[in-house]
């Protein structure tokens, strides 16, 4: 209709043109008497002439007038007349609406509801109008129906495409109805005081610090409308509603910044460690997630916020305090005596030992460990799962140098006969590593549920299901000082016997993840391990000597380093040549190289390691958690040495992330001033 009233619209201002424009032109040509004109017409004449235009016009617009409501009428049908009198009332009654679209998607009917609505949209292209609308056509998707918001009313959609025929149902009640049910649903939180023993024993200048931090959590818990008890010295149970969950998550848990800054007063290290569940109908479900988000959240060394929502991505707040070194020998025996007796369980199975990807020093020294305590308690079949392409240069180097032939094919199996072998029965021990999609072999987590995992990085959101056994110690300097304990602590007479060989690696493992003793996760442990691997014979020399550089990979970081931009005081990163593809243990050098230069606090390091992939190695001295910048990307890693990996980009692609990234989220990744070692 839209568009016959549109040609008649423009044949009017046509015909209206041009009796303006000829009159015009008459009025000119009378008044200068061209042709004699005031001569051959009169005064009286020119007047008739002009009343008979008026009737003319008259008589066009009420045939304009006619036309007009003639194809009106036979478009504008009322939905009682297609359905009948009775059916239109009912439709009218339940708010059901209707739309007729043409082959060209145009609306050429629309029910009364519409009209209710004041939305004239005849004529107007229905995925114009609602773009959502456009899924419908999607086959892939093979959508029934789908909600819409019209106004201020919700409607469901369904789409009958044989018909060419939109139905609206209003459900505006059920939508309000489920919203405030969503919102009034039942949250599980338990807040836990991270360190309370090590602060309730300190001496008495302190004494205040534990209530001051009972206080805060108790007056945040006002604020939020929280139910809080307690049901240790250390711990509270929360019960609160979904919406209380999005408020605090807005708010991005201040309590954190409080406690942490109640600790300051006293220069001791005070911080929290929160986990919630929400968003599910199940009540013991809930608990399950809060209580699995609490673990989470002290995993990654504690002063964080986990909250975990059905069916989507956990939200972290927090985690500026590096984890603490706590040396509890008691729980380091415990675990060690655990992970001897699955061992014991298993001995008649076949064992797979693997790390990383891009394995270094660390990950393959603790494989190599692994199997000796594995021998000592004399396991049949044990490999250990290994890709020399998807090892690192100097610790395949160093295996190579170290090792016979006959040793590393005796001892090692590749990925697609591990694949192959490893069966429901089988134990597999992951060493180095927590996240799913950058272990050496992750489709061996789908072939067995008796998973050991023993990792010093920071526990991710894609953590690994049904984990039999698990050492997730972010204080911990490396892989290789926390297998290190167990054979100090697991060993009973005769001790677990070490070669000198894997000694010396795992020494190398340590100088490499502590940056031969510079970095702040170094603590009393980390020089006790040390001490450990020396006993056996591990030579700090040739160790030394598998982490050295050849002059031309010296050449190559030093021209990285030199390519160095500040984004913000204190913070540089460095990019490589896109057409260069450079080791990921380059790129981690280079970042450690930086951080040798005087008032750097974080380093990132851009550089392509594959056709299709670019890389992020990230450093810092301790002042900003660059894992929690790492993470907004995809990546991850441990607080002070981080990475991520890109697909499908360039270097300057990944750099605007980097740079983007830094300006939205840096701020909360700096650590307070507040002691970060216990």
């Amino acid at each position: 209709m839209n568009k016959v009233v549109k040609i008649i619209q423009i044949l009017a201002f046509c015909i209206s043109g041009f009796e303006i424009l000829a009159f015009g032109i008459f009025i000119s040509l009378y008044l200068a008497n061209i042709w004699e004109l005031q001569t051959l017409l009169s005064v009286e004449t020119i007047a008739y002439i002009a009343i008979g235009v008026v009737v003319l016009n008259l008589i066009s617009i009420g045939v304009y007038i006619f036309l007009i409501a003639h194809f009106k009428q036979k478009n504008d049908l009322l939905t009682s007349r297609i359905v009948g009198q009775a059916s239109g009332e009912a439709y009218i009654f339940a708010k059901l609406g209707f739309i007729v679209i043409d082959d060209k998607n145009q609306v050429i009917w629309t029910s009364e509801l519409f009209n209710q609505l004041d939305l004239n949209l005849i004529g107007e292209n229905i995925f114009e109008w609602k773009e959502d609308l456009k899924e419908f056509l999607d086959t892939s998707k093979n959508i029934e129906s789908k909600t819409i918001k019209i106004n201020d009313n919700f409607y469901e959609v369904k789409y009958l495409k044989s018909n060419k025929l939109f139905l609206f149902r209003d459900v505006t009640d059920f939508e309000n109805a489920l919203i405030l049910f969503q919102k009034n649903s039942l949250a599980l939180g338990i807040i836990m005081i991270d360190n309370y023993t090590d602060i309730a024993q300190n001496n008495e200048d302190i004494n205040d610090v534990i209530p001051q931090v009972r206080t805060a959590i108790s007056n945040y818990a006002k604020q939020y409308h929280l139910v809080l008890r307690a049901y240790k010295n250390d711990s509270y149970f929360v019960v609160g509603r979904n919406e209380d969950i999005d408020l605090m998550k807005k708010d991005n848990f201040s309590i954190l910044n409080q406690v942490r800054q109640i600790g300051q007063k006293y220069d001791v290290s005070t911080s929290l460690s929160i986990g919630f569940g929400y968003d599910y109908s199940s009540t013991s479900q809930i608990n399950e997630m809060a209580s699995n988000a609490l673990g989470i959240a002290m995993s990654r060394g504690g002063d964080q916020a986990v909250v975990a929502q059905m069916n989507k991505e956990l939200y972290f707040a927090g985690g500026k305090i590096e984890a603490s070194e706590t040396r509890n020998k008691v729980k380091v025996k415990n675990d060690a005596n655990t992970i001897l007796n699955l061992i014991e369980d298993n001995k008649n199975n076949k064992i797979f030992i693997m790390g990383h990807v891009n394995a270094d020093m660390d990950a393959i020294g603790s494989c190599l460990a692994m199997k000796a305590i594995c021998d000592y308690k004399q396991c049949s079949d044990v490999k250990i799962v290994y890709d020399p392409k998807s090892t690192e240069k100097k610790a395949r180097g160093a295996l190579m140098a170290m090792y016979s032939r006959d040793e590393l094919e005796k001892w090692t199996i590749n990925l697609k006969d591990a694949i192959n072998e490893c069966d429901q029965t089988s134990l597999l021990i992951i060493v180095d590593v927590n996240r799913p999609q950058i272990m050496m072999c992750p489709e061996l987590l789908e072939r067995t549920e008796k998973i050991i995992i023993i990792d010093h990085h920071r526990r991710s959101s894609d953590f690994v299901e049904n984990l039999l056994f698990g050492i997730i110690d972010t204080s911990a300097s490396s892989a290789s000082e926390l297998i290190t304990e167990i054979i100090k602590f697991g060993s009973k007479y005769p001790p677990i016997p070490l070669d000198s060989r894997t000694a010396t690696v795992m020494l190398s493992g340590i100088f490499l993840d502590t940056s031969f003793y510079k970095s702040k996760t170094v603590g009393v442990r980390t020089f006790e391990a040390s001490m450990v691997l020396k006993e056996y014979g591990a030579d700090n020399f040739k160790a030394d000597n598998l982490l050295k550089d050849e002059f031309e990979e010296y050449s190559l970081i030093s021209s990285i380093v030199s390519t160095q931009i500040t984004a913000y005081q204190g913070v540089v990163y460095c990019k490589c040549n896109d057409i260069d593809i450079i080791d990921q243990a380059t790129l981690a050098k280079a970042a450690n190289q930086c951080m040798d230069l005087k008032n750097t606090k974080a380093a990132f390091v851009i550089g392509r390691t594959g056709e299709n992939d670019v890389r992020i190695s990230a450093r810092s001295d301790g002042t900003i958690n660059v894992q929690l910048i790492c993470e907004k990307f995809g990546g991850g890693g441990h607080f002070t040495m981080a990475a991520a990996l890109f697909k499908d980009m360039s270097v300057d692609d990944v750099e605007k992330i980097l740079l983007s990234t830094l300006a939205t989220s840096l701020d909360d990744g700096r650590v307070s001033q507040q002691n970060g070692k216990g």
